[in-house]
């Protein structure tokens, strides 16, 4: 999408330049719509269930970690966890979603 972006860019500043190029600045203007709705797409927001989700999956790896463990001490590591999931999704918040933000394991 980038390179359309890069062309449809630079057809909008000729377009300035050479009147003839006056009928392609249409795309130029498309391309910005696409290029600011991925922009926006790619921004961290908190959706409703990603609570109700987060806490499932905190559930499955606390019972995968702790297997010989208490079911208070699981509930107990599971709730941690989720408070730290919390006070994460809330800086989160409005930044961007690069690959580098995200780190498995």
């Amino acid at each position: 999408m980038g390179d359309v972006v890069q062309a449809a860019t630079m057809l909008g500043a000729a377009s300035r330049m050479d009147a003839s190029f006056a009928p392609y600045a249409n795309y130029y203007d498309r391309a910005e719509q696409i290029f600011r709705g991925q922009l926006v797409e790619q921004m961290f927001q908190l959706k409703p269930g990603i609570w109700r989700w987060s806490k499932e999956c905190l559930q499955k790896r606390v019972d995968k970690e702790m297997t010989n463990a208490a079911p208070e001490l699981k509930a107990q590591a599971v709730e941690q966890r989720y408070a730290e999931a919390v006070k994460t999704a809330e800086r989160m918040v409005d930044s961007s979603l690069a690959p580098a933000d995200f780190q498995i394991g």
